[in-house]
């Protein structure tokens, strides 16, 4: 939990189901990748990479970030300081492999998007390697060479695409970060989405199962990528330009719990002086509310909740404990948080979301107050997204939802 926090302040401070069933359509196109969960809170999807294809199944797949990045072997050294990871990419054996050097035109898009490693491209016209780092406010994150290669998706109709020259950082180092790497997918130019961009319609969906299950679902990218449904809603995704990010902004407009409105000044959802707003991030794990509006919540929640407030563990973090022993065994009386968008668009997230058991009769909220470095920061993590089908179409600028039963989503 503390890790999502940390991952989050990185990020943001730089410049019940119903039965509906998704599947894929054979006859849409597009492309799909598998996604599930992991025991920490992260959501894990697959790439494959180089000629022949190595594919990775642990990627964190991250709508938060925008680096695409992967755990690689290092010739000199076989062993490199890359933490927990299934395997690595052996760029070795990958016959269309190739490192980047400073004039690339990638590297000068990693640079604005993400800077560089301290040293590297310090001359402009040096042919030296392109370098990248990335770093976390805890001091997890990952360094190494920005190279490209053939990416290799699935088709919906079968068969494999090929993507060529494709970016992505080459991680001969790593520090506190699981899996095989990660996949940047919000709108820098260095992301997955916009380097596949006119290839998938800058069109992408996915739908995140209950983390305690061990359920998978699909993300989709291009044709395939839709939500259907008669209870289908939309509202526009934002895109501030004094920001410093390239998150998904979303026009949230109040907040209830249960059937009390927040008391708190919709400015406080929007973005002011190129800070604050609200995004919606499948890489950080709570909510995250802005300290006015957590203030509120943290009331209202006291006043709508029939249970003592405990305090145990996850107090420490600043989450909300509650003792429900006085349900009975019966399912408690817990509210549902909802977020209203401009337009009348409701993200309703069930009480089953955002409420997790930590020991017999005690259930904590994962709803937390953003932390230093984005106080006036709110953020809908994954938790809040469970069981929900997200289309993000950037052609049109919209986010679309529906309700759905996740696991059923292939």
């Amino acid at each position: 939990m503390q890790r999502s926090l940390h991952r989050a302040v990185s990020i943001f401070s730089k410049n019940s189901q119903n039965s509906s069933r998704g599947s894929r359509n054979q006859n849409q196109g597009g492309y799909y990748s598998p996604i599930t969960a992991s025991s920490e809170g992260d959501y894990f999807t697959t790439l494959s990479l180089g000629t022949p294809p190595q594919t990775f199944t642990t990627m964190f797949a991250d709508t938060g970030s925008t680096l695409v990045w992967i755990k690689c072997s290092n010739s000199s050294n076989r062993t490199p300081n890359l933490g927990h990871a299934s395997h690595l990419f052996e760029q070795n054996r990958s016959s269309t492999f190739k490192i980047l050097t400073c004039k690339s035109p990638i590297c000068r898009r990693v640079q604005a998007d993400i800077g560089l490693q301290a040293g590297s491209c310090v001359n402009a016209s040096s042919p030296s390697q392109c370098r990248f780092q990335y770093t976390y406010v805890d001091q997890t994150g990952s360094s190494g060479l920005v190279a490209e290669d053939n990416l290799n998706l699935m088709k919906v109709n079968k068969g494999i695409k090929k993507f060529k020259s494709f970016g992505f950082g080459c991680a001969l180092q790593a520090q506190g970060v699981a899996g095989d790497g990660g996949i940047g997918l919000d709108r820098g130019s260095y992301s997955l989405i916009s380097q596949l961009g006119p290839m998938i319609g800058y069109r992408f969906s996915y739908c995140l199962t209950s983390a305690n299950t061990n359920a998978s679902s699909s993300m989709f990218f291009g044709k395939s990528a839709a939500v259907q449904g008669k209870h289908v809603l939309h509202t526009p995704l934002l895109n501030p330009n004094n920001t410093g990010t390239h998150a998904y902004y979303l026009d949230v407009r109040r907040i209830s719990l249960g059937d009390r409105i927040l008391p708190v000044s919709p400015q406080v959802f929007q973005v002011r002086n190129g800070s604050g707003g609200t995004v919606i991030d499948t890489g950080t794990t709570f909510v995250l509310l802005a300290i006015p509006a957590y203030q509120a919540f943290f009331l209202t929640l006291i006043l709508t909740v029939p249970y003592p407030q405990v305090f145990y563990r996850e107090s420490l973090l600043g989450i909300p404990c509650f003792d429900i022993s006085g349900a009975g065994g019966a399912q408690p009386e817990l509210p549902n948080m909802a977020f209203h968008f401009r337009g009348g668009a409701k993200l309703d997230v069930p009480w089953q979301n955002l409420f997790f058991l930590v020991d017999d009769n005690v259930v904590c909220m994962s709803v937390q107050q953003s932390p230093d470095g984005i106080t006036d920061l709110s953020i809908i993590g994954n938790r809040a997204q469970q069981n929900f089908h997200f289309l993000f179409d950037l052609k049109k600028n919209r986010m679309s939802f529906v309700k759905r039963n996740c696991s059923k989503v292939h």
